[in-house]
Order: C-alpha cells, then sequence, then structure tokens
C-alpha cells in the first residue's frame, strides 16, 4: 500500500507536518493548558478546512530535501501564505470582472454608434476582412470564414438569450417578434472569450 492510500486521521497529519519540521504545533492534549487545547484544536479546524494536501503545496517551497524536512516554516505561516494567494487570487478575479464590464461597455458603445443596435449581428460590418487572424489560429478572414463565424455565433446567441436570466432581456424577447437583442442587452450576457 502507498503512502497516499492510507487515511490519516486530522491529529496524524499535523502530527506529520510537526515531523516533518513544521513548528508551533503543540500535539501534547494530555493535561495540556487550556491556551494549547485551543490552539491544538483551532490547528485541527484549519487542517480540516483547507485540508493537508492543499496546505502541503504551500509548504514546498520551504522543503529542504538534503533533510526532509521544512525549514523555517511555523503552522501559523504556513496557513497565512494560503490565505495570502486566497486573496491574491479573489482581488485578480475582481479586476478581471472589472476589466470585462468595461469591455462590454466599451465594445456595445462603439458597435452600436457604428453599426445601430443589430448591426453586430452583420459581421461583414464589422469584422478583420482578407487577412490572417491570429486569435483564430491563423485562420484567413475571407467572406466564407466570416459567415461560418457569424453563423455560429448567432446559433450559440439564441441559446444565450433563451437561457439568460437578465429581466431586461427577458422581458425584450418577450415584447418583441426579433430574435437577437440589441448589442447593449447582448454584451453583459457574453463570456470574455465570446466577446
Amino acid at each position: 500500500m502507498k503512502k497516499h492510500d492510507i487515511s490519516l486521521r486530522y491529529i496524524d497529519q499535523l502530527a506529520l507536518f510537526k515531523m516533518r519540521g513544521v513548528d508551533g504545533i503543540s500535539l501534547s492534549v494530555h493535561r495540556a493548558e487550556e491556551e494549547k487545547r485551543k490552539l491544538l484544536n483551532k490547528q485541527l479546524k484549519t487542517l480540516s478546512t483547507i485540508g493537508y494536501y492543499n496546505l502541503k503545496n504551500y509548504a514546498n517551497p520551504y522543503f529542504d530535501s538534503s533533510e526532509g524536512k521544512y525549514k523555517n516554516l511555523s503552522f501559523d505561516k504556513l496557513v497565512a501564505r494560503y490565505y495570502r494567494d486566497k486573496h491574491l487570487k479573489q482581488a485578480v478575479l475582481h479586476a478581471i470582472e472589472d476589466i470585462e464590464t468595461t469591455l462590454n461597455t466599451k465594445i456595445a458603445s462603439v458597435l452600436g454608434e457604428r453599426y445601430g443596435a443589430y448591426g453586430y449581428t452583420d459581421f461583414r460590418l464589422w469584422c478583420q476582412r482578407n487577412s490572417m487572424n491570429k486569435f483564430l489560429r491563423g485562420k484567413y478572414m475571407d467572406k466564407f470564414a466570416i459567415q461560418k463565424e457569424q453563423i455560429n455565433f448567432l446559433k450559440e446567441l439564441q441559446n444565450i438569450v433563451r437561457k439568460s436570466y437578465s429581466e431586461d432581456l427577458q422581458d425584450y424577447i418577450k415584447n418583441t417578434e426579433k430574435i437577437y437583442p440589441p448589442i447593449w442587452l447582448v454584451m453583459n450576457e457574453l463570456t470574455l472569450w465570446q466577446i
């Protein structure tokens, strides 16, 4: 049986970290002072929430393979590294969402002003023509390629519109005979890739 096939209790996982050199872990539960018991319970709860292997990934930079132990790493420092990374990911996600929202607004504004509310459905009006498109794997964008992209997009757009939870978009679809909504209603329904 391999070491990864053995199920370890959280206390054993914590002991494994301690044995491998992670400081700040107190495992003495018998007649332990109340503070040590609280610390142990907190560490066990942290381990049960984040997971051993998830924490171990954040410990890897501190691993000294010559000694087979972690160096200069405490359990608190390890957990702090995990949460710093988690918060950084959340901040980056928020920044991407802001960029996406701004991009949606700008594209809707430009296409709407230049080609009207429904001009986006006619790719010939605004698409790159008669040249290579590096974003489509170097595909040459002639009238046939543009038509194919337009057909695929409009088919996908019908599904997006049908499944949308946007009240404004659903209201528009109910109260008009048009299949495709105006550009400003569509943009917030598209993913960054679809844009």
